[in-house]
């Protein structure tokens, strides 16, 4: 018997049990009864049949439950129940009449067996009155009491099996709602374009899809042929450049740690790898999975729509800057013209202003080449402490011509993998807005500390400050609140962020400042990286 047979039968192994009891009863009574006195044959072999036809109703009850024979057991029962009854000239036997009673009660629900037990008693008063056994004059009153005895039973059996009944169709209900679930995870897991892989803390593999093995380049193998074997015969059949799974996996094992969307090149691939490590409720590690997929085609696609982008870009670009190149341009040519004319026209001031327009010229290209040009993006490992030893000279003399204030907090930090021209240019511009931000004086300060996993730097103006709403367009290509601003800086800023993933946040209020927070990740993987 499966077990989902025994959901939807609730009892059948109790019929089974109680026939077998009522079959070894009657043989008893039977074989005590022929010790005693001379049977009748006939009824005797009538028994006889009874019994056999019973014990071949409970052997093929065990294979084929169904109502029909559930009614076929239950007026066997009586009629060898009645033959015994009869054989003995006893009333005693009257009490197995109980047997079919349960099982109507197990089989059938209450309302469709209210009137069973009253039958049955009333046919077992008949057999006694018919057939004179045990007369006395409180026969009535005795039958009365079994019949009260039937319904009891009856009523106790029947609400046990009916609330027996229905858990189990519940359970049935809620085990067939788990199966299909535990199915469609399955089929997800099996179809889903990433390589998913999980081993115990024994290095066993626990599951491992299709897509995994195809992105590992492994021919005609099955998931089937890893699951409960040793890590160890899966990673042997890869290459050397993909034995990068085994590090990873029993990296998540050894250090029980996590990690999220790493990117590794691997035989002319980009794989992107997940990490993750499964704990019990007793907080103890029993899993690690490692997730990854092959992003090659996406990242070209990334590439070719970053392109487009650019040259979109590059268009809107030549349409804002042309206007502030423009206006410099005019006033060289003005004062030369002039100088054409009278030389001593050019004298030291009008000289520094010259110079001082083409610097505002240089400014706007290099904003506008750093915008629309894809730089190389190599780093090495350098320490922002340094970089910005070098700027400060710079940014301070800046501050003092504006009449500002310059302060540095600087701490101890460990290095970062950073591109120093891109930094070199995020410190600048930063530090450039917040001048320009304050007008009438103020302080400009340059703090760099480090915290848990992060380097962070910050550079804090005492400024005019900016609103809800100009701070949600900050770093928008174009967008700016200066007379002669093109818009590029911060967006040239955001880009550089971005590229070391960094996370930036600008918290600001009018009239008190602005203070721009970027936080560098730590580097763990130098090679990553790379």
């Amino acid at each position: 018997m499966t077990r989902s047979s025994f959901l939807k039968k609730p009892g059948n192994n109790y019929i089974i049990k109680i026939q077998i009891l009522l079959i070894l009863i009657v043989l008893f009574l039977t074989a005590q009864f022929y010790w005693q006195s001379h049977p009748s044959y006939p009824l005797s072999t009538l028994l006889v049949i009874l019994i056999f036809i019973l014990i071949f109703l409970t052997y093929k009850y065990k294979s084929n439950k169904s109502l029909v024979l559930d009614c076929y057991i239950i007026l066997t029962d009586i009629a060898i129940i009645t033959a015994i009854i009869i054989l003995t000239s006893n009333s005693h036997p009257e009490i197995l009449f109980l047997i079919p009673i349960i099982i109507a009660a197990i089989k059938f629900p209450p309302i469709h067996i209210i009137f069973f037990p009253l039958l049955l008693g009333l046919y077992n008063g008949l057999i006694k009155y018919f057939y004179q056994i045990n007369v006395d004059p409180y026969i009535i009153e005795n039958d009365i009491i079994i019949i009260g005895l039937f319904y009891i039973v009856s009523w106790l059996v029947g609400s046990v099996f009916d609330v027996e009944r229905k858990t189990r169709n519940k359970l049935h209900t809620t085990r067939g709602e788990l199966m299909e679930n535990n199915a469609l995870r399955e089929d997800i897991i099996r179809f889903m374009p990433l390589g998913v892989l999980v081993i115990d803390t024994d290095e066993k593999i626990v599951h491992i899809n299709q897509a995994a093995i195809d992105i590992d380049g492994i021919l005609d193998k099955k998931p089937a042929d890893y699951v409960g074997s040793p890590f160890s015969n899966y990673y042997n059949q890869l290459s050397d450049s993909l034995s990068l799974h085994k590090s990873l996996i029993l990296k998540i094992l050894d250090q029980e740690q996590s990690f999220y969307m790493e990117k590794r090149v691997v035989n002319s691939k980009i794989l992107e790898y997940s990490g993750q490590a499964i704990y019990n409720e007793e907080g103890n590690l029993i899993y690690a999975i490692l997730v990854f997929q092959d992003i090659s085609q996406e990242e070209r696609n990334r590439e070719k729509i970053s392109q487009l982008e650019r040259v979109n870009l590059i268009g809107q670009m030549a349409t804002s800057i042309a206007p502030e190149i423009k206006k410099p341009l005019i006033n060289i040519q003005e004062h030369l013209h002039l100088a054409k004319k009278d030389k001593a026209h050019l004298n030291l001031e009008k000289l520094n202003y010259l110079l001082q327009e083409i610097d505002n010229c240089n400014s706007i290209i290099a904003n506008f080449l750093s915008v629309a040009r894809k730089t190389e993006n190599k780093k090495e490992m350098l320490n922002l402490k340094v970089i910005i030893s070098e700027l400060s000279i710079l940014i301070g003399q800046d501050a003092l011509f504006n009449g500002i204030e310059f302060k540095k907090e600087i701490e101890e930090i460990p290095d970062l993998l950073l591109n120093k021209n891109e930094i070199r240019q995020l410190i600048l511009n930063l530090c450039r807005n917040g001048i320009e931000a304050m007008e009438d004086g103020g302080v400009l300060t340059l703090r760099l500390k480090s915290e848990e996993n992060a380097v962070i730097l910050e550079v804090e103006d005492t400024g005019s400050g900016m609103d809800e709403e100009v701070l949600e367009k900050i770093g928008m290509p174009f967008f700016t609140t200066k007379e002669s601003g093109t818009g590029l800086g911060l967006s040239v800023c955001a880009r550089i962020i971005n590229n070391h993933n960094g996370i930036s946040t600008i918290t600001s209020k009018v009239g008190q400042g602005t203070k721009v927070r970027i936080s560098f990740p730590l580097m763990q993987d130098v090679s990553l990286a790379n």
